[in-house]
Parts: structure tokens; sequence; C-alpha cells
């Protein structure tokens, strides 16, 4: 089966200065794309981009997706920036613990808007400019979270299971246009999710040390190479 080839592309990722993300940047640059990177900070952003080689094409463009509109608006600079987006990788996303019966709705609205509607806007609004040009990628970064039930994160879990249904859905439906979704299922990384992470009545988060799950860079090693698949794999998950 032939890979997909990032080499050339023009691609989107947001999320881009955490640890994963920042990760995945530098793969990306390795090939040859040409980038709009995304998060809040244009400080975090200028950081990153100070480490890439000093050929790479990267404009930063800050959003913030816990607000409706962003999303939208965040696609329409990229594509002003680029031309056009050939890639996007929605990689944003916010933890957040908390039993089902205290969680609060102001949380649970913040994580929807953040984690499942901002990444579907994005999607979106990217679409129509894919389909004119018959091609298209889509690669998600759900979390196994989203796929079985685990105490303390069923929000977070369902934020990504919304998304990763609505995204499948939407695979089978944009397939005839040449446009590609896949959804990745990482396990635990060693970033500074957990630390950012929401939490009600001071809830642990899963790493029951400092530091746990696989190093960003070699979970960025086993995302890169599952975003690469033939287009007839829908989702893969990984430890």
């Amino acid at each position: 089966m032939n890979k997909y080839s990032f080499n050339g592309k023009h691609i989107l990722v947001t999320g881009a200065s955490g640890g994963l993300g920042s990760a995945l940047v530098r793969k990306l640059v390795e090939t040859g794309a040409h980038l709009v990177v995304s998060s809040r900070s244009i400080q975090a952003l200028n950081e990153l981009i100070s480490t890439l080689p000093t050929s790479t094409r990267a404009v930063p463009i800050t959003a913030d997706l816990s607000s409706p509109g962003e999303a939208e608006m965040l696609a329409q600079k990229a594509v002003d920036s680029l031309g056009y987006i050939d890639v996007l990788f929605n990689i944003a996303g916010i933890g957040y613990f908390a039993l089902m019966e205290e969680a609060t709705e102001e949380n649970m609205r913040f994580l929807f808007e953040v984690n499942a509607f901002s990444p579907m806007m994005l999607i979106k609004s990217l679409i129509p400019q894919m389909k004119v040009r018959g091609n298209g990628r889509i690669v998600n970064i759900v979390s196994c979270a989203g796929r079985v039930p685990i105490p303390t994160v069923g929000v977070y879990g369902g934020s990504k299971s919304a998304l990763a249904v609505m995204s499948n859905t939407m695979r089978l439906e944009l397939q005839p246009a040449g446009i590609d979704i896949i959804n990745i299922y990482p396990g635990t990384v060693d970033t500074s999710f957990e630390e950012n992470a929401l939490r009600e009545e001071e809830r642990p988060g899963l790493c029951p040390r400092d530091h746990c799950g696989l190093p960003r860079f070699e979970m960025a090693e086993q995302v890169f190479a599952a975003a690469t698949a033939s287009a007839s794999f829908a989702s893969l998950a990984m430890a």
C-alpha cells in the first residue's frame, strides 16, 4: 500500500506549541511540508518556529478554540496564508478530571467546544476548498479515553468520542470526493496535558507520578506513521 506523503503539502496544525503538537511539527518539517501552526500563544508559536530550520515555511496564527467562531476564522486565515490547505491536524485539546456527578455544565460545554465543536468546524470550513482540488486529509488526535469509559475521565472521553463518531461519518460521506479522515487514538503521552487539565475536587489525573506515558517524540513517531497510512485505515489506536 502506498503511504501518504506530506512532502510539499500545505498543512494546518492546531495545538502546535504543545508537547505532541511541537514534536509532530518537527516531523512534518522533515518531510518538506509547508505549515500553518496555531495555538493560543503567539510567543509559544514564535519560540517553536525559532527552533525549526531557517528554510522552513511556517506561518503562526493564534486562535482560542474555546470561543465559537475562532475555528472558522483560523481556517480562513490559514487558507489566506498558504493559498490552500491540503491537510488538517486536529491536535488541540484539553483534559478534565471529574466524576460525572460533579462535572459542571460550564466545564462540560468548555470541553466540548475545544475538543469536539471547534475541530469539527475546522473540518467543515476546509472541506469546500479540498473538494475543489479533489483531495485532502484530516487527521484527528482523539484518545483511548474516547473508546472506553474511564472513571473521572467521562467528559473528556465523551468529547473525544463525539468528534470520532462525527468525523467517521464524514469520512464515509467524503470518500467519493477524495478526502480522507483518519482518527488516531493515542494512550498517555509524557507532556503537560495532565498539568493543564481542568479538575473538580482536586481529582488526580491518570498518571501516578510526575512523568508517565510515552515520550512525546516517540509518540509523535507513531502518530506520524499512522497519519501516512492508506486511506483504507479509518482509525488507529496505539499504547
